[in-house]
């Protein structure tokens, strides 16, 4: 299977940063399509066959099938239906497991069950000192004198446990008047039974396979305590500390803080969804990690839908790095400041953030009797969580959503930005939550939902285009626009955008679309993402918020010309920019016909990848984008993005992008211009063109280069797929032995002279030599490396000697070489991307796209030196040899415009002659050979070259 993602989450105790997991092991999250699809209909049972090998236990669904929208009387989203969790004990990676599952048709994703860490970061336990002094600053005392809330609003705190016996916490525990509801829900919560004061999903054992008890106390880490008082501990009772929700009432959900693991929250999206199941008003999550979760986000969006407001921390590790599920959408992110409303040191920061709270050096209970200060972005987001609860509280008819607006758009832009450093403008939320303003303002709270960058045609935006941003808004706030204006500014220089809007008015509830005119130039800086702030103001009502627009899948298009749906990035890879996680791409779609139906398949494609080895001075080289490891090699950096143009000025659509080698800074450099066409003719409509022209862009001389593309295809029932070698005509193909009937045949077949071609068997676990090695990863399983650059290279290199494989998960690379590129040469290399029902109509599309010599690709040998990205040449003859003089040797340059036999002689001024150089047939392209006249006498000489019926000549010189 595929190269395994490293998933980094952020660890503010870093005296546990050494033995972090960061996903569980043996268990996997699934998403199908919906059941109306056809692609769903066979999914589940694919996927019980494939894990049935891999020891799969158990395969839960995570909701029963419309009990919730029965119970609830409502609409609510059906994703967490066709969600199950997946217990397997087979001992390999989930990632790599999960990367198969999301191969399979009718898998929406897969991903493991992620380990999430709380967000503290602790100071010496100070008791009776400061810390309690931000009600003022957060105006929270003046929010009291309009609502101390009631034991009716419940905030959920989902974390290590709350010690609800605490003086300071006692009397406010909430009471489940319906224990055991959760789980009669919920399959996925099946073992929460007597659940009277909440659920402990892991109270002890390994994170596998926890204890679950349905006591919450804590008992390894006294983080959710700290939480709780925060939130809602006794206030006015005369002793310890207040909580923000005054009277409100909290429900303990311990999803982590173990003994053995006191950071670790293993089961933080199963603990929202059991707070959601059991009405939680708010709940807070002072947890996350940087890994976005398909899962989660589906959770998050349920808990939102059955009323839930989520406050989330937005993380500990003082960078500009999303964290989650802060950063989903339907959180409320908080990060931290000190005192004096400076960012805390530790707060992460960014466009993801929402608002600002006091995180540093806060005082609340802790386990026992006692209290603590503490500090992190933990201690932040549930200050808000009791705000958010007093909103709810005052205004009980309120969505979630506009509880989140009103407290993102009451908050004290000034106070904040006035004393923090001028590079964190717009990424400390929109300001330092303001109480009162959040229970009593009445303002507008402006969404943006729906944000896309189209071009003139409403195709995706290129650059050097008149295009759009186009998006709505949606005013969740109480209040209808008054003066409201949008105002867009570029955040990178490159970018033409129109300044300011006057949308009109925007009612309570209503939405809103518009178009924003936009134009990328070709001088933007393509290692960058598209950037545009919003600003959105409204004077009548004291109303400022802004958004920024992120053009995320600028570097990738979709070729959709004809029955072969792919997609290219600048970065050499095709199908997806990463395969471990699906992102950017759509892989390769084949809409088949059979009968004169037609069927757009799903997906068959994992992964696949230009490929370029060499050796210079300083030893061997491989040049790739593909899985490496745990990772990958991300070696190319984009230098233009990936563009179409449909129709093209050579097929029905052209794509084309530039990229180079500056993310392997030791290797010799290369640019590579990367051209795709695709024809929507009968003959040539199951394929597309790829054309690489590569250049050494460096000083040093490379030997023995070889380009190649890699694919990894899963086809239907992937581990059962085969490769063969159609030898006649040089095709290497992949197709699945049992599944013909359904499923095509593909290939990427060479244009020019094939040097190379594999046939790979990713699951091998054999003796490991040049021709048999898997690509599989296991961090703990040293005969599963990945597909290391050694491997690559001998993919490169493998002649023709192994060229089958069946009944396994299987990959292929086909290369051309080996040439010899001089600094500033360059070659043209060409291959053709296919399927067919039929083995003969892949083989008819093959010869079809070979015959249309589209363009000319360069013969093995010496590379071409001339302008840069030279294209099919338009006439025949002979270019001037270099050097000229010359002794004793020069190199013969030509070219032809199609395939042709050629003669090539050298005579003398009586026409005699006196070195044959060369007689064969060559490509289309430019060509050139060494010639060595040491045998010769200094004088004037011919070259003749007779080609096609024509006769060239040009004159050369030796000087000996």
């Amino acid at each position: 299977m595929k190269a395994l993602s490293i998933f980094l989450f952020s660890l503010a105790l870093t005296a546990f940063e050494s033995h972090a997991q960061e996903h569980i092991q043996g268990r996997i999250y699934i998403k199908f399509e919906s059941a109306l699809s056809t692609a769903y209909k066979a999914a589940p049972d694919d996927a019980m066959r494939m894990l049935r090998v891999l020891g799969m236990s158990e395969m839960t669904p995570v909701l029963g099938q419309g009990e919730v929208r029965r119970l609830k009387g409502r609409d609510l989203p059906d994703d967490l239906e066709r969600t199950y969790e997946i217990r397997y004990d087979s001992g390999l990676e989930p990632e790599f497991v999960a990367s198969k599952l999301r191969g399979l048709p009718g898998v929406v994703y897969a991903e493991p069950q992620h380990v999430l860490r709380t967000q503290l970061a602790p100071n010496d336990a100070l008791y009776g000192q400061s810390g309690a002094d931000y009600f003022a600053a957060l105006n929270i005392e003046q929010a009291w004198n309009s609502t101390i809330s009631s034991s009716q609003i419940i905030i959920a705190i989902v974390d290590s446990g709350t010690d609800f016996n605490h003086p300071d916490l006692a009397g406010k525990l909430w009471r489940n008047p319906t224990p055991g509801l959760a789980a009669s829900l919920s399959p996925l919560l099946r073992q929460v039974v007597n659940d009277t004061i909440g659920w402990n999903f892991w109270n002890s054992g390994p994170i596998n396979n926890p204890e679950q008890t349905a006591n919450p106390l804590p008992n390894g880490s006294s983080h959710g305590t700290h939480v709780g008082g925060l939130a809602a501990a006794n206030t006015n009772n005369g002793i310890g500390i207040a909580g923000s929700g005054f009277n409100s009432s909290y429900m303990v959900v311990r999803v982590g803080g173990t003994v053995a693991e006191p950071t670790s929250i293993g089961y933080g999206y199963p603990g929202i969804l059991y707070a959601a199941l059991n009405g939680a008003h708010v709940i807070n999550c002072s947890f996350g990690g940087t890994n976005y979760s398909n899962f989660g986000a589906d959770v998050v969006k349920f808990a939102n839908s059955l009323g839930s407001v989520i406050i989330g921390a937005a993380g500990n590790t003082n960078t500009e790095t999303s964290f989650y599920p802060a950063s989903f959408p339907e959180v409320l992110s908080v990060g931290s400041v000190t005192s004096g409303n400076t960012r805390s040191t530790f707060s992460s920061y960014g466009y993801d953030v929402d608002v600002m709270s006091r995180g540093t050096a806060v005082l609340s209970t802790i386990p026992g009797t006692n209290y603590a200060l503490n500090s992190g972005t933990s201690m932040a987001s549930p200050i808000v969580a009791g705000i958010a609860a007093l909103v709810r509280h005052k205004n009980p008819t309120w969505s979630p959503d506009r509880v989140r607006t009103q407290i993102r758009a009451s908050a004290a832009n000034a106070a904040l930005y006035s004393v923090n450093n001028a590079n964190l403008a717009f990424k400390l939320g929109n300001g330092l939550v303001d109480a009162n303003r959040a229970v009593n303002a009445v303002l507008p709270g402006i969404q943006v939902r729906h944000l896309r960058f189209e071009g003139p045609t409403g195709r995706k935006l290129s650059f050097e285009e008149n295009g759009f941003i186009r998006m709505t808004l949606k005013n969740h706030g109480v209040a209808t626009t008054s003066a409201f204006t949008l105002n867009a500014v570029a955040m990178r220089s490159g970018i033409t955008v129109t300044g300011s809007l006057t949308p009109g008015m925007i009612a309570s509830g209503d939405s809103m679309n518009i178009s924003i005119p936009i134009r990328i130039l070709s001088s933007f800086d393509f290692s960058q993402t598209p950037q545009v702030r919003l600003t959105l103001t409204d004077s009548g009502h004291s109303y400022s918020d802004y958004k920024i627009a992120s053009f995320t899948n600028f570097l990738f298009d979709v070729v959709d010309a004809n029955r072969a749906i792919t997609s290219f990035a600048t970065n050499g890879t095709i199908g997806f920019e990463s395969a471990t996680t699906g992102g950017g791409g759509v892989g390769f779609i084949p809409i088949t016909e059979k009968n004169g139906l037609f069927t757009e398949l799903d997906n068959i494609l994992y992964e696949a990848g230009l490929m370029v080895s060499f050796f210079s001075e300083r030893g061997p080289f491989v040049v790739n984008q593909l899985r490496a490891g745990a990772g990958a090699d991300n070696h190319f950096k984009p230098v233009a993005a990936f563009s179409v143009t449909s129709p093209g000025g050579i097929s029905d659509l052209d794509g084309i992008a530039r990229f180079n080698s500056t993310g392997f800074p030791n290797a010799p450099q290369i640019d590579v211009k990367q051209e795709v066409y695709a024809f929507d003719s009968t003959s040539l409509n199951r394929s597309i063109f790829v054309k690489y022209s590569i250049k050494n862009a460096s000083s040093e001389l490379m030997r023995s280069v070889r380009v190649g593309l890699f694919a990894d295809w899963d086809i239907g029932d992937y581990e059962s797929n085969a490769v063969a070698y159609s030898a006649p005509d040089s095709i290497l193909y992949a197709f699945s032995p049992n599944e013909t009937d359904i499923y095509p045949y593909v290939s990427i077949a060479h244009l020019g002279e094939v040097s190379s071609v594999l046939a790979i068997d990713n699951a091998y676990n054999g003796v490991v030599d040049s021709l048999n090695f898997g690509t599989y990863f296991s961090s703990s399983d040293i005969s599963h490396d990945g597909f290391t650059r050694t491997e690559k290279q001998w993919a490169l290199n493998a002649g023709k000697l192994k060229t089958s494989v069946l009944n396994t998960d299987i990959a292929m690379a086909t290369a051309t070489g080996p040439y010899v590129l001089e600094p500033g040469q360059e070659i043209i290399v060409g291959f053709v991307m296919a399927f067919g029902e039929t083995l003969p109509i892949l083989r008819a599309q093959i010869a079809a796209a070979r015959a249309r010599n589209l363009f000319a690709v360069t013969s093995v040998g010496f590379g071409l030196m001339g302008p840069p990205w030279i294209d099919q040449p338009q006439s025949v003859g002979i270019l001037p040899n270099y050097p000229n003089p010359f002794n004793p040797g020069t190199t013969i340059r030509f070219t032809v415009t199609s395939l042709t036999e050629v003669q090539i002689d050298i005579v003398d001024v009586l026409g005699r002659t006196v070195a044959e150089v060369a007689n064969r047939r060559f490509a289309a392209g430019e060509h050139r050979i060494p010639f060595d006249a040491s045998g010769l006498s200094s004088g004037t000489y011919l070259i003749r070259m007779i080609a096609g019926g024509s006769v060239h000549t040009r004159k050369i010189t030796l000087l000996k």
